[in-house]
């Protein structure tokens, strides 16, 4: 009597559990759970350094009209300018002069002193290095 080898087939999980190999399911669980903890610890590191605690105070309280400009001569321009702040309030705005392709020419941080009125109207003259075909307020906060 001749004896046959009988092979046995190696069971796939057997295999991998003999030789260390994981499931590539698994694998891919942790690589993704990884990745979502990373995208989350960027999110809040970006909140904490540009959110809102960061931002400067708002001046939108305050508002600015140009209602007319002037060429003085070439190297001079007024700008008259109406404020909008609260009363009893030291305003700062920054007034520009722009020549005729809007290059700043000329530009000047003017102070306006507290009044008892929350409307101001002023006029600024302003230097300018060419002649200026514009005037301009750029922006105004409280000071």
């Amino acid at each position: 009597m001749r004896r046959t080898a009988v092979r046995e087939q190696a069971q796939p999980g057997t295999l991998d559990e003999r030789y260390g190999r994981a499931p590539v399911a698994g694998r891919r669980s942790w690589w993704l759970a990884g990745a979502v903890v990373a995208v989350a610890a960027i999110a809040v590191a970006w909140y904490v350094w540009a959110g809102p605690a960061s931002a400067p105070p708002s001046s939108s309280s305050v508002q600015a009209d140009v209602s007319a400009s002037r060429v003085v001569d070439e190297h001079h321009m007024g700008v008259t300018f109406t404020v909008s702040a609260p009363a009893d309030k030291h305003v700062e705005c920054a007034v520009n002069a722009k020549s005729e392709d809007f290059t700043i020419v000329g530009w000047k941080i003017v102070t306006i002193p507290p009044s008892q009125s929350p409307s101001r109207t002023m006029t600024q003259v302003l230097r300018t290095t060419s002649e200026a075909t514009a005037g301009f307020v750029d922006s105004c906060w409280l000071s």
